[in-house]
């Protein structure tokens, strides 16, 4: 029936010291069942929406406004998350998806709702944040973001922001603007708008890197088959071209752009201009 059935299965983790020490260690002072919904969301829910031909993800977050569907790109840690936090809980944009984008051929981006992941770094002079997240935490969870953080860096301590503090949406919306956040040597926060297939070869490369371990499987998958003489339910070369030109079809039909940031930015600068720059070249 074309439906996809997932069936999960978690062995009790038991009581006690070891199964809270375990908890402790987790960056986002998970439970079990917290966790093991996160990798059926990034391993399994994702990854089945690679075997559909019409269908691409794109390593970004995800919001709307006045119709607009805008996706920001780029690399970890380079303020995707930052960016949307910005614009969804100060200036009424729509939240659609944080991380990762599923995109369909005809260019609508497809709501996944996954709660955004909060680390250390975006909570850098954004006390209203901060209050937000930890608004209903127990003491034993702030006391573990205090140590984690304090400790191995703001990058080890991570937190999901609840969507319901969002608006959002759960329909899909068409892709209008792709800005790609990259950082280099300058002075200051500029944007330039670059050609559809120079954005979806940056596209692709993100994405590739962000699934190595998903695509390794492919590739061993491949061998196997060809080994044993049996056609590979999936192969790498057609994913990854499928990928690439279905992204350059989509991207085509939209405004594409490099957001070049200085490294050394200070945080709440590269809000205000990033957010400045998305509102006024998007026309919201």
């Amino acid at each position: 029936d074309g439906k996809t059935q997932v069936e999960l299965f978690i062995r009790p983790s038991g009581k006690g010291l070891i199964s809270f020490l375990k908890k402790f260690n987790n960056i986002e002072f998970a439970t079990r069942e917290e966790r093991a919904a996160q990798i059926l969301f990034e391993s399994a829910l994702v990854p089945a929406t690679f075997f559909e031909t019409n269908l691409f993800p794109v390593h970004s977050s995800g919001f709307e406004k006045n119709g607009k569907g805008i996706l920001t790109g780029g690399t970890g840690g380079s303020g995707k998350t930052s960016l949307e936090l910005e614009l969804c809980l100060r200036q009424n944009f729509t939240f659609l998806n944080d991380d990762i984008a599923i995109i369909d051929s005809n260019g609508e981006i497809l709501p996944n709702l996954a709660h955004p992941k909060i680390y250390g770094y975006n909570l850098i002079n954004n006390d209203e944040l901060k209050n937000k997240l930890f608004s209903e935490r127990s003491a034993l969870d702030k006391f573990h973001w205090a140590i984690k953080s304090q400790l191995y860096g703001i990058d080890k301590a991570r937190r999901r922001f609840e969507i319901r503090n969002f608006n959002y949406s759960i329909n899909p919306v068409k892709l209008s603007h792709y800005f790609i956040l990259a950082k280099e040597n300058r002075e200051n926060i500029i944007a330039e708008e670059i050609h559809s297939e120079q954005a979806a070869q940056m596209h692709l490369s993100v994405i590739l890197a962000e699934y190595y371990e998903f695509l390794n499987h492919v590739k061993w998958h491949e061998f196997n088959a060809r080994a044993f003489s049996f056609k590979p339910i999936i192969e790498f070369s057609s994913l990854s071209n499928n990928w690439l030109e279905t992204a350059k079809k989509v991207f085509g039909k939209v405004k594409t752009f490099i957001i070049k940031i200085p490294f050394d930015i200070e945080h709440r600068r590269f809000l205000k201009e990033a957010s400045e720059i998305i509102s006024r070249e998007a026309g919201v």
